[in-house]
């Protein structure tokens, strides 16, 4: 009942904030994840997601991203990923396709309630043939709060982007996000809510943008139980 009751209050907070973060200027996004577990050290996910971006002359985006996880050992984790971004007002006759390959690594340490996650992502994005590919590496630092009595699992993290010289631009540091967030996990899908502020360095009077996310996680393992008792 009280995990029931978080929900829709958080529900219902995200409903009332949505009109007036719509009219700030705000970018809206959900995503849908499925995570399927193949093997002990080896998992694959699918996500599907919607960009909105509410400040005047800016596209929405539709995302579909694939994610294979390697996970030699617990604290450690490696993620081939690519992802494909569809924006469909850049042009009616031809919709701005863009593609994206990235390697990211994540470490993770517990330190009794607290759960620190280091992320370290090389990615390249390509968008028409010829443009010349936009190359960054994007770090990320996440601190979650668990304990077994809390229904929710709240979360604040921060994210750093340096983007790779193009052409003759030097500029490295490109933006950062700052954001906070809670989860709510049930037997079914795990519902995140998420605000975070993100800032352009390239562009230092270009104004901050909020970003409001509603995102839902499943996980499907499908491995036989015997393997699934070796696993654990």
């Amino acid at each position: 009942m009280r995990r029931r009751g978080c929900l829709l209050a958080a529900l219902s907070m995200l409903l009332w904030t949505l009109p007036s973060a719509a009219q700030a200027g705000v970018e809206l996004r959900s995503a849908a994840s499925l995570e399927i577990r193949i093997a002990k050290p080896l998992a694959v996910s699918f996500e599907e997601e919607l960009r909105l971006d509410m400040r005047p002359g800016e596209d929405s985006q539709w995302l579909q991203s694939v994610v294979f996880q390697i996970k030699p050992v617990k604290w450690l984790r490696i993620e081939p990923q690519y992802r494909l971004s569809l924006r469909p007002g850049a042009t009616v006759e031809a919709p701005e396709l863009r593609h994206r390959l990235a390697l990211a690594v994540r470490a993770r340490l517990k330190l009794g309630v607290l759960r620190l996650g280091i992320r370290e992502r090389y990615q390249v994005r390509f968008t028409e043939p010829g443009d010349t590919p936009r190359q960054q590496l994007a770090s990320k630092v996440t601190a979650k709060f668990r304990h077994g009595d809390m229904p929710i699992i709240p979360a604040v993290w921060f994210e750093f982007f340096l983007r790779f010289p193009e052409d003759e631009d030097p500029v490295l540091a490109d933006k950062l996000r700052v954001g906070v967030g809670l989860a709510i996990p049930t037997k079914v899908v795990e519902i995140g809510f998420g605000f975070q502020i993100e800032k352009s360095i390239e562009d230092p009077e270009e104004a901050p943008l909020p970003i409001l996310a509603l995102d839902f996680e499943f996980e499907l393992d499908p491995r036989p139980k015997k393997n699934k008792d070796e696993g654990s």
